[in-house]
């Protein structure tokens, strides 16, 4: 295999066209690979099916035309640092279609974060600082009260970064 063959360009795409530029790919005899991760909700335990990078994905780089990849409807941009393409190996590709394999047999447990709920912050500048949720998670975002120099403030971090206490 050639390193052509084994890479694949990182893309961004609308998230709310992910199926019709899934669509176009396939229509164009792309190769791509969206990843997904099962997790179960926090009540009733369903399945629930996401992607591990909303609107992110990749396409195989081998046989692939870039200028009919950068036409495809759906697609925003073709990733690049500088005048770089983003490139990812075939062995990372590898590794999130094992996770996702490993998802769908052991979902992947979600934090359950609740209103009112006392928290630690676990990463982040204010690593440490105990505070209280004021709002449940929307899209792995968490709105808390955290009490900074003799006065309460809001703020809104991601859900990984919290400790449930």
């Amino acid at each position: 295999m050639t390193i052509a063959d084994e890479a694949w360009l990182v893309v961004r795409y609308k998230i709310n066209e992910r199926l019709r530029f899934e669509r176009n790919l396939h229509n164009q005899n792309i190769e791509f690979y969206i990843p997904r991760i099962f997790t179960n909700t926090p009540k009733g335990g369903n399945h629930k099916s996401e992607a591990l990078f909303p609107g992110y994905g990749f396409v195989r780089l081998a046989n692939t035309n870039l200028q009919a990849l950068r036409n495809t409807l759906g697609l925003i941009a073709i990733i690049r640092f500088g005048d770089q393409l983003a490139i990812a190996k075939h062995s990372m590709i590898t590794q999130f279609k094992e996770l996702e394999c490993s998802s769908k047999i052991q979902p992947i447990p979600v934090k359950g974060l609740a209103k009112d709920d006392k928290v630690m912050v676990s990463a982040g500048p204010f690593k440490g600082y105990m505070s209280k949720i004021l709002t449940t998670p929307v899209k792995d975002r968490v709105t808390i009260l955290i009490s900074l120099l003799g006065s309460e403030r809001t703020l809104t971090l991601s859900a990984a970064s919290l400790q449930k206490q």
